[in-house]
C-alpha cells in the first residue's frame, strides 16, 4: 500500500488494525498458552466454544467504540475484525500439533496464512485500489487455509482433543477462564503499548502520520512475530524441564540475539528503507529508530522472563508489570495528545517496554527467593 499509494492509505488500514488488536488479544484469553501450561486440561472443543463466544464479544465492543469515536472507517474495521476472528481460531488449533511434537506443521500453516493473506490482499488492492476489496481477498485466503487445517486436526486428533470432558465441572472451567483472563490481560498490555500511539495519532493527527508511524513500527512487528514463533516452539520443552535446562538457555540466547539483530537493522537501515522502499511522504528522524531499537530489546527481555513466570503459573505477576508499562505509554500519549509526534509516540513505546522488562525481572527475582520459580 505504501509503495503503490501513500502513507495516508496505510493509516486508513492500520488504525482499525490497532483498535481491533486490543479487543481481540484480550478476549482471546491467551488460551493457547493456558492450554500448554495450565495444570487443568480440557478438550480443544471446550476452548474453541469459549473462544468463539469471547471473540464475538470482541467484535461487538470494537465496532461500538469505533462508532462512538467517529474516526474510523467502519467497513474496514468490520473486515479487520473478521480477519482477527479467523486467525484466532487457527491459533487455538495449533496446540494439537505443538503438543504432539509436530511444530514443523504449525510453521507450515503459519506460512500459508501469511503468504495467503498477503497474496489475497495485494491481488484485491492492486485490481481495485480499494482497501475493502483487498481485505476480502485476505479473508478468503485465510478462511480456506483455516478450514482445511480444522478438518485435518478434527480427523487426526478427534478422540484425543475433541472428546467430551468427563467429570469436568463448572469450577474447573472457571479456573481455566480466570487463568486465561489474567494472561489475556497481561498480553493485551503489550498490545496497548503498541496500539496506543496509533490510536492517539488517529484521533489527534492525520492518517499520513498514522501510516508513517505504522511503517516504522513494522520492524517491531517483525521481531514480535519471530519472538512469538520461538516462544511457541520452545514452550513445551521449557515446561517439561521446568525452565531450568538447555532448551531454556537456547531460547534465551535465540530471543535476545534476534532482538539485537532486528534493532540494529532498524537503526542502521530504517531511514533508507522508508525512503527507497516505501517512499513515504512523511519525514522520520533517526531518534525514532533508536527508540524503536530500545523497545525491541526490552521486549525480548520481558518475553523471556515472562515465559519462565508462565511455566510456574505466575500469570498475575505479568499482568501487574504489563499494566504498569502500558500505563506509562498511555499516560505519555495522553499528556501530549494534540502535540504527539511520531518521535514522541515511539519514545513512549520504548519507555513502556523498558518499565515492563524491569518489572518482570524484579518479579522473577522475588519469586525465585520465595522458592516458587524453580532452580533456574
Amino acid at each position: 500500500m505504501a509503495v503503490a499509494g501513500t502513507s495516508a492509505e496505510v493509516g486508513r488500514l492500520t488504525a482499525p488494525l490497532a483498535l481491533a488488536s486490543v479487543f481481540f488479544v484480550f478476549l482471546s484469553f491467551g488460551m493457547r498458552n493456558v492450554y500448554l501450561t495450565h495444570d487443568t486440561r480440557l478438550s480443544i472443543r471446550w476452548y474453541m466454544k469459549h473462544r468463539i463466544r469471547l471473540l464475538t464479544l470482541a467484535l461487538v465492543l470494537c465496532l461500538l467504540l469505533a462508532f462512538a469515536l467517529g474516526s474510523y472507517e467502519l467497513s474496514i474495521l468490520l473486515l479487520v475484525c473478521v480477519t482477527k476472528f479467523i486467525e484466532a481460531v487457527a491459533d487455538l488449533l495449533f496446540v494439537a500439533d505443538q503438543e504432539t511434537k509436530r511444530q514443523g506443521l504449525v510453521g507450515v500453516v503459519m506460512i500459508l496464512l501469511g503468504v495467503g493473506s498477503a497474496a489475497g490482499f495485494i491481488a484485491g488492492y492492486a485490481l481495485s485500489d480499494e482497501i475493502v476489496i483487498g481485505q476480502l481477498g485476505w479473508i478468503g485466503a485465510n478462511g480456506i487455509v483455516v478450514a482445511i487445517y480444522f478438518v485435518y486436526v478434527r480427523r487426526r486428533y478427534g478422540q484425543l482433543y475433541f472428546g467430551p470432558d468427563h467429570g469436568v465441572g463448572s469450577e474447573t472451567g472457571h479456573r481455566v477462564l480466570i487463568a486465561g483472563a489474567s494472561l489475556g490481560a497481561a498480553q493485551v498490555t503489550a498490545t496497548i503499548q503498541s496500539s496506543a500511539p496509533v490510536l492517539f495519532l488517529n484521533q489527534f493527527s492525520t492518517p499520513a502520520q498514522v501510516g508513517a508511524f505504522s511503517l516504522v513500527f513494522y520492524f517491531f512487528t517483525i521481531f514480535s512475530l519471530g519472538a512469538s514463533s520461538l516462544q511457541q516452539q520452545a514452550l513445551p520443552g521449557i515446561k517439561a524441564e521446568q525452565a531450568a535446562g538447555v532448551l531454556t538457555v537456547r531460547f534465551r540466547f535465540s530471543l535476545i540475539g534476534l532482538s539485537v539483530a532486528v534493532a540494529a537493522g532498524a537503526i542502521v537501515l530504517g531511514s533508507a528503507f522508508l525512503k527507497y522502499v516505501y517512499r513515504t511522504d512523511v519525514e522520520v528522524s533517526r531518534f525514532t529508530f533508536v527508540a524503536l531499537g530500545v523497545a525491541i530489546v526490552a521486549q525480548s527481555l520481558s518475553l523471556f522472563v515472562g515465559t519462565r513466570l508462565s511455566v510456574f503459573q505466575h500469570y498475575s505477576a505479568q499482568l501487574v508489570t504489563g499494566a504498569i508499562g502500558t500505563a506509562v505509554t498511555v499516560l505519555v500519549c495522553l499528556a501530549l495528545s494534540g502535540r504527539l509526534t511520531i518521535e514522541s509516540a515511539m519514545a513512549s513505546v520504548a519507555l513502556g517496554f523498558v518499565v515492563r522488562a524491569i518489572g518482570n525481572i524484579i518479579s522473577a527475582q522475588l519469586f525465585k527467593r520465595s522458592g516458587s520459580l524453580g532452580p533456574g
